[in-house]
């Protein structure tokens, strides 16, 4: 009998932690940015060289991962709430997965090769020397906040059974706060300035049917199209005066 009840909680445990391995939670996805198509025929609205440096990262140095409460009876959920993912350190034992981010880098290259693209200036390029360009595009990185949560139901591993029945299994949620500045190099002269928050969320989501937890390359590819739109207003109004 004795034997028996410890051969169920093996497998329960076994169960359990093969869920949490990664079948029934978001699975890792690196960075993926694609540029949109334009227009080749376009003359630029500017003339100029743009250089794009790495983007400044003004986020919090803040990262909440309270994730090991969910293995606790009576404890109704796990949860993390981070200002800076991809900075986490690995551990032999995690449940939502680190990412190939590097966000200070990967977004000015982005907006370079989105403001290349689009051919509103003569060139864009991404520096880590901005007087390499005659025109400079700044980024302000505010927030890659990352709060999720896995729901438990104060049963600890017994949360297998009210997951498998179709209750949610837990929250996602990305939010992304860029600010943008064009500064003419020569006269210092503010060309252009607008600021960004967008969110993604998947709250709650099913066992069956679980999301991807990482979203911020659609955010920012978001971001980029109004960027865009933005500086070909601005430029046309100038150019019309």
């Amino acid at each position: 009998m004795v034997y028996t009840k410890s051969l169920e909680i093996k497998i329960l445990v076994s169960i359990f932690f093969f869920f949490l391995s990664g079948c029934a939670f978001p699975t890792p996805r690196s960075w993926q940015y694609s540029i949109d198509s334009y227009p080749t025929n376009r003359q630029p609205l500017l003339s100029k060289r743009v250089a794009v440096p790495p983007f400044r990262d003004s986020r919090p140095d803040k990262n909440e991962n309270a994730t090991s409460l969910e293995g606790l009876v009576l404890v109704p959920f796990g949860w993390v709430d981070f200002s800076t993912p991809e900075a986490l350190t690995d551990k032999p034992f995690r449940i939502f997965p680190l990412w190939q981010f590097r966000p200070t880098e990967y977004f000015a290259k982005a907006a370079a090769e989105e403001l290349d693209a689009s051919n509103l200036f003569k060139e864009a390029f991404f520096s880590y020397r901005a007087s390499e360009g005659d025109i400079v595009l700044r980024g302000d990185i505010k927030s890659t906040r990352y709060r999720g949560k896995i729901i438990t139901y104060g049963l600890s591993m017994g949360a297998i059974v009210p997951w498998m029945l179709g209750l949610p299994q837990g929250t996602i949620h990305n939010e992304l706060e860029v600010e943008f500045t064009l500064v003419d190099q020569l006269t210092g002269a503010l060309l252009w300035n607008k600021s960004y928050t967008l969110s993604y969320h998947k709250s709650p989501f099913w066992i069956y049917n679980i999301p991807s937890d990482f979203d911020y390359d659609n955010l920012f590819k978001a971001i980029m199209r109004d960027v865009v739109k933005s500086l070909e207003s601005t430029l046309s109004g100038r150019n019309g005066k």
